[in-house]
């Protein structure tokens, strides 16, 4: 089993046992009608992002955007007591990574990332803090260049689609506020580049810290 794949087993068995093993929170154990169903947040992620494609031969190198983090908001409403609808935004600075073997390289220009998504959270049972993470959405990478020389993605901006499987947990869980942490893995389909070729799925993997404000 290649490295990928041992790196994907390795985060759902992480995640799955964050939302099934996590212990009821206090706050959990309060009458669903007296928690906030409207919820607001902020949220932080670290981002592990994969191989987008690779250069024509005989260059042999990888690309791929750098993992630097996003920073991002979220809606959130409980439609029931095992149930959250989501919508969230998130910003990152990204630059291209071009890697063979153990040699990386790191592009001079830099692109807006630009992610929105909608989210299901789904729990086990009510009364269990963590849960699984169902959702899709869609991202704008734009860069900042104005040359082609320059880069090997287009220096047009472009959007790709994503979908998004993860889980988390809850806790610092009151009837006002929770504190969140995550996983997730983000599949996205790369737009077509006219410099590499790309590949048909992008797999990122990415590590959230969240505040939640129940209104």
């Amino acid at each position: 089993m290649g490295r990928r794949p041992l790196r994907v087993a390795y985060v759902v068995a992480v995640a799955a046992a964050l939302a099934m093993l996590a212990r009821p929170l206090p706050a959990q154990f309060e009458e669903a009608d007296t928690i906030p169903r409207l919820a607001i947040g902020v949220f932080g992620e670290l981002d592990f992002r994969g191989a987008r494609g690779s250069l024509p031969e005989p260059d042999s190198r990888t690309v791929s955007f750098g993992g630097a983090p996003a920073v991002g908001a979220r809606v959130e409403y409980r439609v029931t007591g095992t149930l959250t609808a989501a919508i969230l935004g998130s910003f990152a600075r990204l630059q291209e990574r071009l890697e063979a073997g153990s040699v990386r390289d790191i592009g001079s220009e830099k692109f807006s990332m630009l992610q929105v998504a909608g989210e299901f959270l789904l729990k086990v049972k009510a009364g269990i803090p963590g849960y699984f993470v169902v959702g899709g959405g869609v991202r704008q990478a734009i860069p900042d260049a104005d040359n082609p020389a320059d880069q090997f993605h287009n220096i047009d901006s472009f959007s790709e689609p994503l979908g998004i499987l993860g889980a988390g947990l809850e806790f610092g869980s009151t009837r006002r506020r929770a504190f969140r942490i995550d996983l997730r893995v983000h599949f996205i389909s790369p737009a077509d580049q006219l410099r590499f070729e790309t590949k048909s799925l992008e797999t990122d993997f990415s590590f959230g810290l969240g505040f939640m404000l129940r209104l």
